[in-house]
């Protein structure tokens, strides 16, 4: 007879049953909890390592934007030809060899800002395929109905890498200097290659396209813009990034010079504020079943929306500035996860599996621009109304995402499964597309 511990059942159900998606989990978990260092040892080898000024760092920060920018269709369509876990080995394999190379030309005194520069715009890109890759090939490897749940672990681990990875990340450049903690990421990224591996999922081999590379892309483009659903998704996130980014733009210069707080208690903001992610990974399935993945996303807009808007309430003591900051970013946290783990078991339900890559590297594409364009307009605004009426703005428009939802097929959707109401695929590339096909 089998005794199975206490703990092995609190072990989620997903990850006791599927060999593949726990290799695939660990995999992934590892490689999010490296690239949460390489955010913080980046910049820091930059700043510490080669003395850049201001706009160099700022530099830097461009060039990794640029690659969504650059590459996202494009790489939805690679995504769509070709078998996406050796796609994925492959890519974090690469981001190992970008990342590694910065320790190695710091060791033999060869480093340079010029490096740092190409290696930001080349870890960003393949993070940018890997990503669309990742969501692309989760939905053949786990049943519809447990596409929440997956989405759910994949985020909790994400949230729990942003809450201890900051502090891994300082202990390690303290350790071993900032390139040495880069080094550390390309570990990481060694790993989830090699777990890869070590799964036992097959894959069929992608329907060959004899469309070329405008056709492909043009193809998801229109399949998005004609389904009010992924139209919806795609508007609201649209909307949330654009005006998030206005705060973000500021929201460093606000939390030091507005609210006075030192750069120990920023840290630990940014810090406890993934907890609020963490919670709503863990509490996603539930609700999701209680309340249907149409009202999920919404209530996560409601939730993200709001504490937008009460980031700009902060104020007084330093200790109630603080509270207040914490609970705006748990809100806003939890809300973002809510929608992102529903929207892409979504997303995933009522797209052809031959075009989810494209789909996937629209809303990334869309996302990037929107967040580029709120940059720019947040630096100017912070410039001629101030800081704190720049963060009130930002969260305010993030209220604007709300109506779209409403308005749209999301607020009475039940499932993101096509046996509870999804709409089914009926889609296969190359057919046209009317305008009320799902």
């Amino acid at each position: 007879m089998t005794v199975r511990s206490p703990w092995l059942r609190a072990v989620p159900a997903l990850l006791r049953r599927d060999h593949a998606f726990r290799w695939f989990w660990a995999g992934q978990t590892v490689s999010a909890m490296g690239s949460e260092v390489t955010s913080l040892a980046l910049p820091l080898t930059a700043i510490v390592t080669l003395h850049a000024s201001p706009v160099q760092v700022g530099v830097l920060g461009a060039a990794g934007t640029l690659a969504p920018l650059l590459l996202a269709l494009p790489a939805g369509v690679w995504v769509d030809r070709v078998r996406r876990r050796r796609l994925l080995a492959v890519v974090s394999a690469g981001s190992a060899a970008v990342l590694l190379s910065v320790p190695a030309a710091a060791w033999i005194g060869r480093l340079g800002l010029p490096q740092l520069y190409v290696v930001a715009f080349l870890a960003a890109a393949c993070a940018v395929i890997g990503a669309i890759a990742r969501s692309s090939y989760l939905p053949s490897m786990v049943a519809p109905h447990r596409l929440v749940e997956a989405n759910g672990l994949l985020t909790a681990s994400e949230s729990a890498a942003q809450v201890a990875g900051p502090g891994l990340g300082g202990v390690l450049v303290q350790a071993l200097s900032a390139p040495g903690a880069i080094l550390a990421d390309a570990v990481s990224f060694l790993l989830a290659a090699g777990s890869l591996a070590f799964m036992r999922a097959p894959e069929a081999r992608p329907a060959p396209s004899r469309a070329g590379l405008r056709a492909d892309i043009g193809e998801a483009l229109r399949f998005v813009a004609r389904n009010p659903i992924l139209r919806a998704l795609v508007a609201t996130l649209g909307i949330f990034i654009f005006f998030d980014s206005v705060l973000l733009a500021v929201y460093l210069l606000y939390l030091s010079r507005t609210l006075h707080l030192s750069a120990g208690i920023i840290g630990l903001v940014f810090g406890l504020a993934g907890f609020g992610g963490l919670l709503a990974a863990i509490v996603v399935v539930p609700i999701t079943r209680r309340f249907g993945a149409g009202r999920a996303i919404f209530g996560g807009l409601v939730l993200a929306s709001a504490g937008e808007v009460l980031i700009a309430g902060a104020a007084g003591p330093v200790l109630l500035a603080v509270a207040v900051l914490l609970a705006a970013e748990g809100l806003v946290e939890m809300g973002a996860n809510l929608y992102a783990i529903n929207a892409a078991g979504l997303r995933a339900a009522i797209t052809p599996e031959s075009l989810l890559g494209r789909v996937v590297a629209t809303t990334h594409l869309i996302s990037s621009g929107m967040a580029t364009a709120g940059w720019l307009l947040g630096g100017v605004l912070g410039e001629t109304v101030g800081l704190r009426p720049t963060v009130l703005i930002a969260g305010l428009g993030t209220l604007l995402c709300l109506p779209w939802a409403a308005a749209s097929p999301l607020r009475t959707l039940r499932s993101t499964g096509p046996e509870a109401g999804a709409p089914p695929v009926t889609h296969q590339v190359g057919e046209p597309l009317s305008p009320g096909s799902y």
